[in-house]
């Protein structure tokens, strides 16, 4: 068996990839010799990035996290707090650099034509439908940014498709079901594959008021 998951666009723990990606890409942007360490994460109405940084570059980060927060389709205000050591003698420099071991493991398979095992390629596919029905479908609007979809394959077929999403307090757990069944799930009805949505019942409550995502 292979498991997959993917996160939606507002996922706090994809939500602080994504901020975290963007500062270091600017401060590479504006000084490519940038040396840096980097942390984000969440609560209920505040973020805070935090970290150490050798650096020429001069921007703001909090305005960067607001904009991905929002873009994502947050609505709510957000209180970005940045404490940012900037260093500048050699000695906290060397320390910083040989203080932070990076393990890194991946690989490319023929499963498809992504170069990615098919489970986490569903995963993904699934997960990316989802954020463009909330983008973009009228309809489909009683979405919240946050959730995840979770893939099972078994002898190299799907076996097991869950979909956690969060929603607007006045829609039906049922509603949701039936909505996502009908708009995604569709194909595989018939099929071996075990199909739910929001097993654990409705999710109303999103973002950070669940999890910090710290990265």
């Amino acid at each position: 068996m292979r498991a997959a998951t993917s996160c939606l666009a507002g996922h706090p723990n994809k939500l602080c990839d994504q901020i975290a990606d963007a500062v270091v890409d600017t401060f590479l942007r504006e000084d490519r010799h940038t040396r840096l360490s980097l942390h984000v994460l969440g609560s209920p109405g505040m973020m805070l990035i935090a970290g150490k940084v050798r650096t020429r570059a001069d921007f703001d980060c909090a305005t960067i996290a607001t904009h991905i927060y929002h873009e994502v389709g947050y609505t709510d205000e957000l209180d970005v707090f940045v404490n940012l050591e900037f260093l500048r003698d050699h000695a906290g420099q060397q320390q910083l650099w040989q203080t932070q071991p990076v393990q890194v493991i991946g690989f490319a398979c023929r499963d498809s034509k992504d170069l990615l095992p098919r489970p986490i390629v569903l995963a993904h596919s699934l997960a990316r439908h989802i954020d463009h029905l909330r983008m973009t479908d009228p309809s489909m609007k009683w979405l919240l940014p946050d959730g995840s979809v979770s893939v099972l394959f078994k002898e190299d077929r799907p076996d097991l498709i869950s979909l956690h999403v969060t929603h607007h307090a006045d829609i039906h757990v049922q509603d949701v079901r039936s909505l996502l069944f009908d708009r995604l799930l569709k194909g595989f009805e018939g099929s071996s594959v075990s199909l739910s949505v929001n097993p654990e019942g409705p999710r109303s409550v999103a973002g950070f008021g669940v999890r910090s995502g710290m990265r």
